[in-house]
Formats: C-alpha cells, sequence, structure tokens
C-alpha cells in the first residue's frame, strides 16, 4: 500500500465567522482522507466546522459537511467525539471522510465569540 500524501495548516486564527483553514487538491488520490484538527491552548471552543468540495475545477465550491454532521458517522465521514463541530481549546479531533469524486476539498471552522489558533494535518493515499 503506497504512503499516504500529507497535507497541514499551521496556526490558523480562527474568529466569529468560518475561515478558511486549508484547501487540498485531491487529483490522483484516493476518495478518502483523514486529518486531525488541533484547537490550541488559550482560545475559544470552535462552534462550527465545515467540509466545502468542488467536483470539477471550474465548477462551485458546494458544502459537503457541516455542524452536527460530525456527530454521528455515515457512509460520508466518521468524527471523534468530541468532533470539530464543537472542539474545546486544548484538544483535538479526528476525522476521515469519503470525498466521492470532488477534485478538491476545502476545511472551515468558526467560533462563535473570540478567536481560536487550529492546526490541521491530514493525509490521503494516491489511487
Amino acid at each position: 500500500m503506497p504512503s499516504p500524501i500529507p497535507f497541514q495548516a499551521n496556526l490558523i486564527t480562527v474568529g466569529a465567522t468560518l475561515t478558511k483553514l486549508i484547501e487540498v487538491p485531491l487529483a490522483g488520490l484516493d476518495r478518502d482522507i483523514s486529518f486531525q484538527i488541533i484547537n490550541l491552548t488559550g482560545g475559544s471552543t470552535l462552534s462550527n466546522f465545515v467540509i466545502t468540495r468542488r467536483l470539477h475545477d471550474n465548477g462551485d465550491w458546494l458544502n459537503y459537511l457541516g455542524g452536527t454532521d460530525f456527530a454521528t458517522p455515515t457512509n460520508k465521514c466518521v468524527a471523534s467525539n468530541p468532533g470539530p463541530h464543537n472542539l474545546p481549546a486544548s484538544q483535538s479531533a479526528w476525522v476521515d471522510v469519503d470525498c466521492g469524486a470532488a477534485v478538491a476539498i476545502q476545511l472551515w471552522a468558526q467560533v462563535a465569540s473570540g478567536t481560536a489558533t487550529v492546526s490541521v494535518l491530514g493525509g490521503a493515499r494516491v489511487k
């Protein structure tokens, strides 16, 4: 089995509106990705987490998963508890996602008030 192709975003400041953490191109990669989201010490609890996906290079970004979608395992995703949508400071969460036939995904996060500093560490395998 081939080694995973890593992706990461470090020390992104997240505010009370959705903030893009990272965009991950999926060309040549398997449809399944896994990532860890880390909410560093001293910030607010994440109150929302959204995955958008693009199905064609010329297509729009479409909402795929968000909010409480991460609370219950489905055929689209499985996440830790707490999940990325309600992640307290000083904790981390993991998510396994089936991205379908998307050419790219974006990960977004938000807090209810204040700010949080977030990092993302993930990987996907070559098809």
